[in-house]
């Protein structure tokens, strides 16, 4: 027997079936090798996730989820596996949509170059996010993080059939199918929070312009920017080379005939898409009473300019100035600033008005900014230094009650690890659950409420 022997670059499934590895040409989307069998799944697969190598999951593992159609009341069942297919067994269940027991008949799972696994489900009138830190095979929990508005034309009733694809600066990509109809590409610029916005970017076409009619179930990046899709008649090819901006398509042809695919997967996480994310970054901060915003843009194809709004507590979002666009296919960074010292309010929203020469347009997410001072004081960590396997505590004093994320980072800034937390309002005792797969080493410990950070060293001993 002859055994062909390759680097897969995607993966796919088909319910019960066996999970299978391609070798697929990253420029043309032509298979080069495969598929071939890697495991059987222990239930029917409705999404399928790669992850790379992350410190949390070295072995870059599988994730899969369970297609219930309509009759889980909310409840999702997530799995994983080795890569060759062996410790396959449920990692997590959790309850996506909360008191609402409404059926999810959309789920699809991918991940973020940084190891975070993020889920997103509908009921094709609500679509929710939830998130999880890949631990491989071993048990992770699922948070719910909020639910995904739609900017512009679109709606969550044609997230029917799809999936996701998350780019390498953290940009969302979900291909989103109406049975039987249109199928678009939307895009999320921004996993940060804590407001989630998609927009719809690019419908698909057939070559000579019909539209691309085919049921999506799977999508999956390539390391050059374009990506593949599957559906029950096999495995089709979004040619990043053929997005039209003016005419908003983009085309998707055939490049390997199979009945049954579910869904696909890929640990490819590209920096750069011709499928444009005008907006990759918006932030911002206060200093002396002065707000000063950042955004980050690429791929200004027919776009006209950006205008800025701000909503406070006694009013609603109202256009306090604009910058133009420069129209350049790179990176191109913007500021604005706004002098607050005459308001007396305390809380400000801001959000882009992002506007094409059509005049068509679209929002960015909504960041804060707080007059008052810093939520978090009094960060401390005890034991500090620690011995590697040692139990950490981290205390802190919060103003009000809500959500913290623990992150730390190494000292080139990457993060090694991160968790959210419930907070109580006064003094929280929270343990870190990190210290057992840290290496000998200096770290930042960050706690982040919205736009609060407190920070503080960690020094890890043998």
């Amino acid at each position: 027997k002859t055994v062909n022997v390759f680097t897969p670059n995607l993966f796919s499934a088909v319910n019960l079936n066996p999970v299978r590895a391609w070798n697929i040409n990253p420029v043309t989307g032509t298979v080069l090798n495969g598929p071939a069998e890697v495991f059987t799944p222990l239930a029917n697969t409705a999404a399928l996730a790669k992850n790379r190598s992350t410190p949390t999951d070295p072995n870059g593992s599988l994730y899969y989820m369970e297609n219930t159609n309509f009759s889980n009341s909310g409840n999702v069942n997530l799995f994983a596996a080795n890569p060759d297919g062996t410790g396959n067994t449920l990692i997590a269940t959790a309850d996506i949509n909360g008191s609402n027991t409404a059926g999810l008949g959309f789920v699809r799972l991918g991940f973020d170059p940084l190891g975070n696994g993020w889920i997103v489900a509908g009921d094709f009138t609500t679509l929710y996010l939830a998130r999880f830190v890949g631990n491989g095979i071993s048990l992770t929990t699922i948070t719910t993080v909020g639910t995904i508005a739609i900017s512009g034309s679109g709606s969550a009733n044609e997230f029917q059939n799809g999936d996701l694809a998350i780019s390498g600066v953290g940009a969302m990509y979900i291909v989103a199918n109406i049975t039987g109809g249109e199928t678009f590409v939307y895009v999320m610029n921004s996993l940060d929070g804590p407001t989630y916005t998609l927009t719809r970017r690019w419908k698909l076409v057939q070559p000579g312009g019909d539209n691309f009619t085919v049921s999506v179930n799977g999508v999956a990046f390539t390391q050059s920017g374009s990506l593949h899709v599957s559906s029950f008649q096999g495995l089709y090819f979004i040619d990043q080379t053929t997005a039209n901006s003016s005419a908003g398509t983009v085309e998707c042809v055939s490049v390997f005939a199979l009945e049954g695919l579910t869904d696909l997967a890929s640990d490819q996480f590209p920096l750069q898409s011709a499928l444009p994310v005008s907006l990759i970054s918006f932030s911002g901060n206060l200093r002396n009473n002065i707000t000063t915003l950042h955004w980050e843009a690429e791929n200004e194809i027919s776009f006209s300019h950006y205008e800025i709004e701000r909503k406070s507590s006694s009013s609603d979002f109202i256009s306090i100035g604009s910058r133009s666009a420069l129209n350049s296919s790179g990176r191109i960074n913007y500021n604005y600033t706004d002098n607050l010292g005459n308001s007396t309010d305390k809380v400000f929203f801001y959000r882009l008005k992002m506007i094409d020469l059509d005049g068509k347009f679209r929002y960015s997410n909504t960041i804060m900014i707080k007059k008052e001072n810093n939520d978090l004081t009094g960060l401390n960590i005890s034991p500090n230094p620690i011995m590697n396997q040692s139990d950490v505590t981290v205390r802190f004093y919060a103003a009000v009650a809500g959500k913290v994320m623990m992150k730390l980072t190494d000292m080139a800034g990457r993060t090694v690890w991160q968790q959210f937390n419930n907070v109580l309002q006064g003094n929280n005792s929270l343990s870190l659950n990190s210290s057992s797969i840290l290496k000998p080493g200096m770290y930042m410990l960050h706690l982040i409420e919205e736009h609060n950070i407190s920070s503080t060293k960690l020094l890890v001993t043998q």
